[in-house]
């Protein structure tokens, strides 16, 4: 039975793991009593394989996939957070349903130009995030050129993107943000819990979920937001971790509303956590100690459904509901950017702070526009 880690299968008969793969075109096969020992085993023979080609300035030039399989065990993995790494093979599983069995030096810049602008006409992805796509596989040409693979760069070369305009993602109307809040009390306590304090704070959503009993100062009234649950590659295997806020900004003070306190209270009082003790608690039978990523996103549609308000709304608009009302309400854009935890003013006004909430409208016009 095949495993989620490539080139381990699993033996029921025998309760054994299989490590096959092949290294130096030598079939190279071995069964281990631990899932951890074929870890461990798999990952030598992955960095023995890449060596030896380097070394041998490789018999043949690489097809994409093997190419980025390689540049991953050889350079990557090493230098980049889990988080990065994840990143850049989703991105470059997308490359690959169109480039996967083509080898690099058959690749040329109008090819590129090609399959990367069908990529993001196909996805619609923004042009932003084309750019560190292309900014990381230039890396991986790099390191192919550098061991005397290939003699030339084509991504060195201007790639003609699409300049897609900055979503307005839309804030929730005050109908629509009572409507989703009871809708979430009707569904589970926990997940009202944890939205209310989504719309209360505004943080991010791995922010949040990160959040821990000793992060909340109940005295001060405030929380602090010092880290943040992140997904990424470990071993071959997607997993969630315990990682660093987005941006340095993103690293706050959070003062907190006497209602948001008293919520805060009740589920202390009632759980009578240890201090390291997540705040939204996970499932019994969880894995992790702190509700995952995705199930957050679960419930997010599930009660968005319930509560029959628009589909456009999305968990991050919660986020951006945030920061209107602070708007609304004549805040100023540099205290918002600070509770906030955005990095500039530009990406609080141009991409968060939209609404169709008149006194939003209004109150932008006041603070942002005359000054």
């Amino acid at each position: 039975m095949q495993t989620d880690y490539k080139y381990i299968t699993y033996r029921e008969d025998k309760k054994l793991y299989t490590v096959k793969m092949k290294v130096n075109s030598k079939n190279v096969q071995k069964a281990f009593a631990s899932l951890k020992s074929a870890i461990s085993y798999r990952n030598m023979l992955l960095v023995k394989r890449t060596r030896s080609r380097a070394t041998e300035h490789f018999e043949e030039v690489p097809c994409f996939n093997e190419a980025v399989e390689i540049y991953i065990e050889r350079r990557y993995r090493a230098k980049v957070k889990p988080s990065t790494l994840y990143n850049f093979q989703v991105f470059a599983r997308k490359i690959g349903r169109i480039l996967g069995n083509v080898q690099l030096d058959h690749i040329d810049h109008q090819l590129w130009q090609d399959v990367l602008l069908s990529v993001q006409e196909q996805r619609m992805n923004s042009k932003e995030h084309m750019q560190n796509g292309i900014r990381r596989l230039r890396a991986m040409y790099a390191y192919y050129v550098e061991q005397g693979v290939l003699e030339d760069n084509p991504l060195l070369y201007h790639i003609d993107l699409h300049k897609t305009p900055i979503g307005k993602r839309r804030a929730f109307s005050a109908v629509e943000k009572r409507k989703f809040l009871a809708a979430a009390k009707g569904y589970s306590d926990k997940w009202y819990f944890l939205f209310f304090m989504y719309f209360q704070t505004g943080c991010r959503r791995g922010e949040l979920i990160a959040l821990q009993w000793s992060d909340v100062d109940f005295l001060n009234q405030r929380i602090s937001i010092n880290k943040a649950i992140c997904r990424g590659d470990e071993n071959g295997l997607y997993t969630e971790f315990v990682g660093t806020t987005k941006t340095p900004e993103s690293v706050r003070l959070i003062p907190i509303s006497d209602q948001a306190m008293k919520v805060l209270k009740e589920n202390y009082d009632k759980y009578k956590p240890l201090p390291s003790s997540y705040v939204f608690k996970p499932k019994r039978y969880s894995q992790l100690p702190w509700v995952s990523l995705s199930s957050v996103n679960n419930a997010f549609a599930i009660i968005r459904r319930l509560a029959d308000i628009d589909k456009k709304l999305t968990l991050h608009c919660v986020r951006h509901t945030f920061a209107t009302e602070l708007i609304a309400g004549g805040v100023d854009i540099p205290t918002v950017q600070r509770l906030g935890g955005w990095s500039t003013p530009k990406t609080l006004l141009y991409v968060y702070a939209h609404s169709t909430d008149e006194a939003a409208t209004k109150a932008m016009q006041r603070v942002i526009f005359t000054s």
